[in-house]
């Protein structure tokens, strides 16, 4: 499967051409049986209020839940706060 993947990244490179899993496996992604993985978000509804009750306490930063809840920052910016980070 590497492989193919790689060719399949080649041959992208070598006509210019996006990348399309069907074509280079050899499925319609319109079917209803082609292939796909569920979307599983970084925290569940539970730690996301768990989260939010932290970051309300005094001292609290967005990098410290992060960490208590093993995900990036982002992530806290993202799915807890509901806002992209700035930089």
């Amino acid at each position: 499967m590497g492989r193919k993947i790689v060719l399949s990244l080649y041959h992208c490179m070598a006509t210019g051409l996006p990348y399309a899993d069907g074509a280079a496996f050899g499925y319609d992604p319109a079917a209803d049986d082609a292939p796909s993985l569920p979307r599983q978000l970084p925290l569940d509804e539970e730690q996301i209020v768990l989260a939010r009750g932290r970051l309300a306490a005094p001292g609290i930063t967005v990098t410290a839940t992060a960490r208590t809840f093993e995900v990036s920052t982002q992530t806290i910016y993202r799915h807890v706060l509901g806002r992209h980070r700035t930089r």
